[in-house]
């Protein structure tokens, strides 16, 4: 028994002896060592003895992501750091193992530009030469006030003539800021200058499609028929330049829908010999009957020289003013004995009072993308321009059965003609205190004046037809001119 005892404490001594030793040694003998702690967002992943080898692996394994941008480098991912640390600890990833750990769980980057566009929503895009930014605004703007006449207000060789137009400032109306960024790779970047353009005019999905012209086409009938305006069938046909082009059965137009990122406004000085309509003086025969009539004189149209300042954006109208406008050729009434055996508030259904002083339409009856709130939709009526206060008639005999303030049309009119159509006026100034609900008006009546009241972006009236129903809009144009 007491041979085990010692033993015991023998055996006990040498065990504390060594483990003195062992320790004594480790503390004496390692020293803290320098390496570098790589951290994803707050995750860590290890240490590495490098960050130079890290940072030099990761661009050499991506020639693909080099070649694709274009760049002479790939970096880290953005939510990567690397940090020195001073540790004891010696449980090292190799470089291998770490880039295997990040590729898996963030993606790499690559320097260039991050653009904002500052407008109604924030819009951010990347690029890796900002000049491909700069070459696709260009061609957006191109696109939208027509290469040739673009390039000479650049180059400051506008032609001054006796009637034309001249640009006086074209600019994109949002700020745009840029500043130099590494970009993810996930995310979408930019390096072809058609490809940006094509984002910036369309939102990156260019649907085109073809029309073939059918007999009885007009270019503002195949505009309507494809739910877009006359100035986008312009754009995707540029061999086109007017409403009054010819068309023949069996040719193609190409068609595309615009969805513009940005908006690009040119300020013009135009001047313009415009056709005046003839006026219809209408003289009435009390013992004649209803619709027993005969023109005794024809109505010739006169020629106008107008002088406007007009603001468009992305190719559509959205302020006008007249500045002067010169009688080159006067215009000839139509003089009409009518038959005057009809119920005074029923309108003629021969001819209809043009409603306004002026001729000028901003915006015709057709598709097109709302200068308001950006969306296609159906432009259902004439936006005809007009200085604030200019006087506003009725176009025809009929009943009120709105005179009032709305939200969209603003201080506006709606006449029933009792014959099957209605008539309305928009976004004016003033109503003239003759003009009540349940009261009759006649054709030619003043009511009121222009004005920009509602959704609008400068002074015009906007006037409809609608016929059978409220609401069931037509073409004013096919009525009144």
């Amino acid at each position: 028994m007491k041979n085990n005892k010692i033993i015991y404490v023998s055996i006990t001594a040498v065990l504390g002896i060594l483990i003195f030793a062992l320790g004594f040694n480790y503390k004496t003998n390692e020293e803290p060592r320098t390496y570098y702690q790589v951290y994803l967002e707050d995750e860590i992943l290890g240490l590495i003895t490098s960050k130079e080898d890290l940072l030099s692996y990761i661009d050499k394994q991506n020639a693909s992501l080099k070649e694709q941008y274009h760049v002479d480098k790939v970096y880290e991912p953005n939510n990567l750091k690397i940090q020195k640390v001073v540790t004891y600890e010696n449980n090292l990833l190799t470089i291998e193992e770490a880039y295997a750990l990040i590729q898996k769980k963030a993606p790499f980057t690559v320097k260039g530009y991050q653009l904002t566009v500052h407008g109604d929503e924030e819009l951010k895009f990347y690029v890796i030469d900002p000049t491909v930014f700069n070459e696709a605004v260009e061609g957006v703007m191109e696109t939208f006030i027509g290469t040739k006449a673009y390039q000479n207000y650049k180059n400051n060789t506008q032609e001054e003539n006796a009637t034309g137009v001249i640009i006086e400032n074209a600019y994109i109306e949002e700020d745009i800021t840029i500043k130099e960024v590494q970009i993810s790779v996930n995310e979408k970047i930019y390096t072809d200058k058609k490809e940006l353009t094509t984002y910036l005019l369309y939102s990156g999905d260019l649907e085109e499609s073809e029309y073939v012209v059918k007999k009885g086409d007009t270019i503002k009938s195949i505009a309507f028929a494809n739910e877009v305006s006359t100035e986008e069938l312009f754009m995707a046909n540029p061999d086109y330049t007017s409403e009054n082009n010819l068309v023949y059965p069996g040719q193609i137009f190409k068609i595309v829908k615009t969805s513009p990122k940005i908006n690009v406004v040119s300020e013009v000085h135009s001047v313009e010999d415009k056709e005046s309509k003839y006026r219809i003086e209408e003289q009435h025969d009390a013992e004649r009957l209803k619709d027993d009539n005969e023109v005794i004189q024809k109505g010739e149209s006169g020629i106008q020289r107008v002088t406007q300042k007009i603001k468009y954006v992305n190719g559509i109208v959205t302020y006008s003013t007249n500045v002067s406008t010169m009688e080159l050729k006067p215009s000839i009434s139509e003089i009409v004995i009518m038959g005057d055996k009809v119920i005074p508030n029923v309108g003629s259904l021969y001819s209809w009072y043009w409603p306004t002083l002026s001729y000028n339409i901003n915006s015709p009856y057709g598709y097109r993308i709302d200068p308001i709130t950006g969306d296609r939709r159906l432009h259902g009526g004439l936006d005809i321009q007009g200085n604030y206060g200019s006087p506003v008639y009725a176009t025809n005999n009929g009943t009120v059965i709105e005179a009032e303030h709305s939200g969209t049309l603003g201080i506006h009119i709606i006449i029933n003609h009792n014959n099957g159509y209605y008539s309305v006026y928009g976004h004016m100034q003033k109503i003239d205190s003759s003009v009540k609900v349940g009261r009759t008006v006649s054709r030619g009546q003043y009511m009121g004046e222009v004005g920009s009241t509602g959704k609008s972006t400068g002074p015009h009236l906007h006037f409809e037809i609608w016929k059978n129903c409220s609401w069931c809009r037509v073409n004013p144009w096919d009525y009144l001119w």
